[in-house]
């Protein structure tokens, strides 16, 4: 029950975070219209910044559960005909892991005994929650249609730092461990990525704001020196894309 507490009370808090960032997008978006003005939205190009939820987890960890947090990033879309447009993004808060993962995962610094008896017992008990950074480069191709369009690609990731939390509810009270994993994962990640949007106003075309989802499927092993199955990343994506910038005509429309 108290875990089930501390649960609902961590999504609280991680979407009222996400609310703040909506509002630190829209300054954000303010600033650059300021600077920038109608160079950022042209009839072929549109800069945005996007703004997600995200659940994330990891294959092959056994009964591993998604890890709940929020991404933010920046876009740019570029019509190349009326129904096909390439979108590159680049996520510099991409987050990844996953809770629930046995002490024994792979490139875990909780997945060796201590061989201290005491230490290994809480540490047999308890269970690890892996949270881990990328910033990445997805790049889509776009087909739109109407309110809604659809996009599929890939994305490059680049891991900025990664740590596992240990937490074992031992008699009385519990433990909780944290420690650094950046080293024990590969730098790098790729993988595929494919898209499903609605737009709000779709006579403004690439200016409308727009609610999005996105999955993203790692195809490279996470873990250095990994010898079993690969532990790859994979995440859903939910949000606004909110384009920046656009003529005054369009705003009018």
């Amino acid at each position: 029950m108290k875990r089930g507490i501390r649960k609902g009370g961590r999504a609280i808090c991680l979407t009222a975070l996400l609310l703040l960032g909506f509002q630190q997008t829209a300054n954000a978006q303010a600033l650059l219209v300021i600077l920038f003005g109608d160079k950022l939205s042209t009839e072929k190009f549109q800069l945005g910044i996007n703004a997600d939820l995200v659940w994330s987890s990891l294959t092959n960890t056994g009964e591993a559960s998604p890890r709940f947090s929020w991404a933010f990033g920046a876009y740019g879309e570029i019509r190349l005909s009326r129904h096909w447009h390439l979108q590159p993004e680049i996520t510099v808060k991409n987050p990844a892991g996953a809770s629930g993962l046995p002490v024994t995962t792979p490139g875990s610094p909780f997945s060796s005994p201590t061989g201290d008896p005491t230490l290994d017992s809480i540490r047999a008990a308890g269970t690890v929650t892996r949270s881990a950074n990328y910033l990445t480069l997805p790049l889509m191709l776009k087909y739109v249609a109407g309110r809604f369009n659809v996009g599929v690609g890939g994305s490059v990731g680049i891991l900025t730092g990664a740590s596992d939390e240990l937490v074992s509810d031992v008699e009385r009270g519990g433990l909780s461990l944290n420690a650094s994993s950046t080293d024990s994962l590969n730098t790098f990640d790729a993988g595929l990525v494919a898209s499903l949007s609605y737009s709000f106003k779709p006579q403004l075309q690439m200016r409308s704001m727009r609610l999005d989802a996105k999955f993203y499927y790692g195809l490279t092993n996470t873990v250095k020196s990994n010898t079993g199955d690969a532990i790859r990343n994979w995440q859903l994506f939910v949000g606004l894309d909110i384009p920046v910038g656009g003529s005054k005509a369009a705003s009018e429309e």
